[in-house]
C-alpha cells in the first residue's frame, strides 16, 4: 500500500452539490473529510448555461477537495460514477507534497 497522498478534485454543476455532498458522506468506510466551496465555471461552450450565467459570462459550479491516499482515489472514483452520473461532473487530482495538522 502506498502512503503517497493525492488532492482529488470533483467538480459538478451547482444542483448537483447537495447530492454529492451527500453520497461522499455515504461512502463506507467514512471519507477522513472534504472540503466544498462555490466557484464559477468559464469554459468554450454555454451550451447548458442557463439564461443567468450566459449573461454573467460564467457558470456556477460546487467544487470538492478530497485528500486520500492514491490507491484509495480509483476505486473512490469508481464509486461515485455508479451513484451519480453527469456530463459536466470532472475530477482531476493533484500531488500532495506535504498534510498535517498545525497544532
Amino acid at each position: 500500500m502506498s502512503t503517497k497522498l493525492l488532492k482529488l478534485v470533483l467538480v459538478c454543476p451547482a444542483e448537483l452539490g447537495d447530492a454529492m455532498a451527500e453520497t461522499l458522506l455515504d461512502h463506507q468506510p467514512a471519507l477522513p473529510g472534504f472540503t466544498t466551496f462555490t466557484a464559477d465555471g468559464h469554459g468554450l461552450t454555454f451550451d447548458t448555461a442557463s439564461m443567468a450565467e450566459r449573461v454573467r459570462g460564467r457558470v456556477e459550479r460546487r467544487v470538492f477537495w478530497l485528500v486520500l491516499k492514491a490507491d484509495d482515489v480509483p476505486a473512490l472514483i469508481e464509486w461515485l460514477s455508479g451513484r451519480i452520473r453527469h456530463p459536466q461532473l470532472i475530477h482531476w487530482t493533484e500531488p500532495v507534497l506535504d498534510f498535517g495538522h498545525l497544532s
